[in-house]
């Protein structure tokens, strides 16, 4: 983006990046329950407001001054180069917040401090920019405050933003700036270029490839695996300054490169899929030699052929915090095995965060207990064929915030949940237990703050 953050330090004052002295924060009236309310067709008449000129007198409206002033006020250059680096993304896009603080991280917005790793001072530049009104919520995130886990830029915000990191010289905002290729399904050409790219990154921190926004349904496509193939290097291992490597949404990817396990620094690791023996170079057992990794998503892919064993080596990443275990659609005649390989795991002491996705076993695993995840806060379940969460122990689960959806099998209430989760802040059941084709129990949004909501 800019070789030095310095430099944005220097162009400050042009573009008025620290509050002004004759503003109190008590003048300060832009909220986001304040934010102006833009129609569709406010929306799209955009390009002829420029035609005509109004983009000046939206300028000079109260609304956007008082927007102006929450910018100003923001308490560090930190929080507005963050804040800047929204106005890159395209209207009404709906983001997602991970990738956007790896972004943060990648540029060196945030970095870690004594107190704080650079993801938990990204999550507070978040909270921060949620709660000057800068940006907002996903609307079906805003219910429960605790689960946010995407946002949304208000147009006249965006409109603000863009003015000042173009005077700023931030971005060019050229739609051939190179620093933001797009893929588009016509070009082998453009994808050669990514490649080209990708192999020069010897100094690289953050690696992500796949999407930002929230909905799947902008899901990047190539023409074939090959382009992964070709873009991902055979031997990862170079990349000693890599803290945080996700390849979860690369779909079609049946193997990641070897050398892995040699990454140091590594604290962040999405979307290592275990395929068959020959085309999987590291195994689970490796990671334990990453000592800093906190996170880690593992994708059982349609030809896994797990060692005997392997699963219970998790226990040895005694660094890791949240992990992610996926089972791939798998057909009928593999079923059986891949729920038998399912069925040992053991895990790290300290582990705090749990998901599950498609787990193929109908009843609850031992391994899938209060007594083996002592320390668990948030559990994940999200489809798959679980018919109970009836662990057979006396003991009670610590989790503090429990999402189940879209288990078609799985009949529990909440008095019951209540009950298993005696610390529960925050539950959602979306999608469970099918009564018939297509219609389910009702819905559950409950928290301890705002109570039961059925949706």
């Amino acid at each position: 983006m800019f070789q030095n953050v310095e430099q944005i330090k220097i162009m400050n004052p042009p573009v008025q990046l620290m509050p002004s002295p004759e503003r109190s924060l008590e003048s300060m009236t832009w909220t986001r329950r304040s934010q102006p309310e833009l129609s569709l067709a406010d929306r799209e008449m955009s390009p002829e407001w420029s035609e005509l000129g109004l983009e000046n007198w939206v300028d000079s409206t109260r609304s956007m001054e008082d927007i102006k002033r929450s910018y100003e006020h923001l308490e560090s250059v930190q929080l507005k180069m963050c804040c800047l680096s929204l106005s890159i993304f395209p209207p009404d896009s709906v983001i997602k917040k991970r990738p956007l603080i790896y972004w943060w991280i990648g540029e060196c917005f945030v970095t870690s401090t004594q107190d704080r790793t650079a993801e938990e001072t990204g999550e507070e530049i978040f909270r921060k920019l949620i709660a000057s009104g800068l940006i907002q919520v996903q609307p079906h995130s805003a219910l429960i405050s605790v689960v946010v886990n995407s946002c949304t830029v208000h147009p006249w915000v965006r409109h603000m933003l863009v003015s000042l990191a173009k005077h700023a010289k931030l971005f060019n905002f050229d739609s051939r700036w190179p620093r933001m290729p797009c893929y588009n399904g016509d070009g082998s050409s453009t994808c050669r270029r990514a490649w080209e790219w990708l192999k020069k990154l010897k100094k690289v921190e953050v690696l992500q490839l796949g999407r930002w926004q929230n909905s799947a349904s902008h899901h990047i496509e190539v023409e074939d695996e090959g382009f992964l193939k070709e873009t991902l290097p055979p031997d990862i291992s170079p990349l000693r300054n890599l803290t945080r490597f996700d390849i979860s949404e690369c779909y079609l990817l049946e193997a990641i490169p070897k050398g892995i396990e040699k990454l140091s620094s590594l604290q962040v690791l999405k979307g290592f899929v275990i395929g068959d023996l020959e085309g999987t170079s590291c195994r689970i057992g490796d990671h334990a030699q990453l000592r800093h990794l906190k996170r880690l998503s593992i994708h059982m892919g349609n030809q896994a052929e797990v060692q005997r064993g392997e699963f219970h080596k998790l226990k040895d990443i005694v660094s890791l915090r949240h992990l992610k275990l996926s089972w791939g659609v798998v057909s009928p005649n593999l079923k059986a095995k891949v729920a038998f390989q399912s069925l040992e795991f053991s895990f790290p002491p300290d582990l705090e965060k749990l998901d599950l996705q498609g787990i193929p076993l109908a009843h609850v695993p031992e391994w899938l207990n209060p007594v083996q995840l002592k320390k668990l806060k948030k559990l994940y379940i999200r489809g798959g064929e679980l018919d109970s969460l009836d662990h057979g122990e006396t003991d009670k689960w610590t989790v503090e915030i429990l999402r189940l959806r879209h288990l078609n099998n799985l009949d529990i209430g909440l008095p019951k949940l209540k009950d298993e989760f005696p610390r529960l802040r925050y539950l959602e059941k979306i999608n469970c237990h099918e009564i018939e084709k297509d219609r389910y129990d009702e819905d559950i949004v409950w928290s301890e703050d705002a109570g039961y909501t059925s949706i």
